[in-house]
């Protein structure tokens, strides 16, 4: 058990230096030589997205974190040209992303459709019992995610952002995630609990 736990942290550890570290530095380096925050934003965080495809091509295996990441960028860029160059535009892109999939994701529960049931049937997977509160954590997840990174944008400066704002980022959907698995499993151990 521990020595599959170490494997998967090797595999994970490079990606996750690729989405923060990178970024960071890429920012810090660029900033100088470039006209505006916004444009070496822009530049810096189109690194992960490369990797994330690169990963893809080589290892045929989708990243949905990568993913979620690439389609970040693309609504940054999108922001980035709607506002003209502003920085702030670059740093919303991937609460925006993922603030939009939770309110779908808890939108999903409401009209009795519940996106984790959707999700299983389109992968030829069961939708077991619980699919609703699994939709309701997963869009809960993605939607505190979203907040946190909103208020950290308009807080602080892009520098502060792209350090502390994507760990913090990451802490939130790693406390989500584990509530997640803690559900699964409570659920696996006793199906008649949930409603």
């Amino acid at each position: 058990m521990t020595t599959e736990r170490t494997r998967m942290a090797r595999r994970m550890l490079p990606g996750l230096l690729t989405r923060i570290v990178v970024p960071l530095a890429g920012y810090a380096v660029l900033r100088p030589f470039v006209g505006s925050d916004a444009v070496a934003l822009a530049v810096a965080a189109a690194v992960p997205t490369v990797w994330t495809i690169g990963s893809l091509l080589v290892r045929r295996k989708l990243d949905p974190f990568g993913v979620l990441g690439m389609a970040g960028f693309g609504v940054s860029l999108l922001l980035l040209w709607l506002t003209g160059g502003s920085a702030i535009a670059v740093k919303l892109g991937e609460p925006v992303v993922t603030g939009l999939l939770g309110v779908a994701c808890l939108v999903s529960v409401v009209v009795g459709k519940p996106a984790y049931a959707l999700l299983m049937r389109a992968t030829g997977r069961p939708a077991t019992g619980g699919a609703g509160t699994v939709t309701v954590i997963i869009g809960t997840l993605l939607a505190v995610h979203a907040a946190v990174l909103v208020l950290l944008a308009f807080v602080l400066s892009t520098t502060d952002y792209l350090a502390i704002g994507r760990p913090v980022g990451w802490g939130v959907l790693a406390i989500g995630i584990a509530v997640l698995f803690w559900y699964r499993r409570r659920f696996m151990a006793h199906p008649r609990r949930d409603a």
